[in-house]
């Protein structure tokens, strides 16, 4: 039986492992690893667009829906204006004076140009999805505007006995605008301060001058906004 003396020196011995195809394996596993990126980004990208698509959708339904109603509301007010004018010149025209004649038929042609302007508006909207549509800016006197306009929203007002009293007072009242636009915004202002005035309307409209700039006025004494309805934009 041998024994090992304790002085006796022990040889020691090397041990290895060896990857010959660790290169190949490593390869392999980061493979899997950018094709499920990729493929993650990919999900993400078609998914981030579609969802941008919808967006864009919803937001175009909610515009024509807006235009719709904002153009069937500008249409109601220059259709009621020609049946109140043209029912006075149809039943009445032997009690008017030459002057009032003229006026009312006037305010018949003045709303059937509006009409047609209207019509064009619509036409326009095509344009304006094509970007092609810009605002026809032009020298305007707004005195004058108002005075035109009011005359022609007095005969509705009348209807119910109300009135529009002027108040221009500016006296730097050259703007640049777009006529069009600009008319729509004051019939809708005179239409809804008639509308919403439980008692025969007494509308105000003024113009004056602050700060280098030109106020225009509607007050009537009409209900008036809810707070919810204040903080819209």
């Amino acid at each position: 039986m041998a024994c090992i003396g304790r002085n006796q020196a022990i040889t020691p011995i090397n041990f290895s492992i060896s990857f010959p195809a660790k290169e190949a394996y490593l390869a392999g596993g980061m493979g899997i690893w950018i094709f499920t990126v990729f493929t993650f980004l990919l999900v993400l990208t078609v998914f981030s667009y579609m969802a941008v698509r919808m967006l864009k959708e919803k937001k175009l339904s909610e515009m024509k829906t807006d235009f719709i109603n904002s153009m069937t509301h500008e249409l109601k007010t220059p259709l009621t204006n020609l049946s109140i004018a043209s029912e006075v010149l149809h039943k009445k025209h032997h009690l008017l004076d030459e002057q009032k004649l003229i006026r009312y038929a006037s305010i018949v042609f003045q709303e059937t140009q509006r009409l047609q302007v209207q019509v064009d508006h619509v036409l326009q909207v095509a344009a304006l999805e094509r970007g092609q549509l810009g605002l026809k800016m032009q020298r305007i006197d707004i005195n004058e505007l108002i005075n035109s306009i009011a005359q022609t929203a007095q005969v509705k007002v009348s209807k119910r006995n109300g009135s529009i009293d002027l108040q221009l007072k500016a006296e730097k009242a050259i703007i640049q605008a777009d006529t069009h636009h600009l008319s729509n915004v004051l019939y809708n202002l005179l239409d809804n301060a008639d509308k919403y005035s439980p008692q025969p309307p007494e509308i105000i409209l003024s113009t004056y001058n602050r700060a280098g700039g030109l106020v225009i006025a509607v007050t009537d004494k009409g209900i008036g906004m809810n707070k919810a309805t204040q903080k819209m934009d």
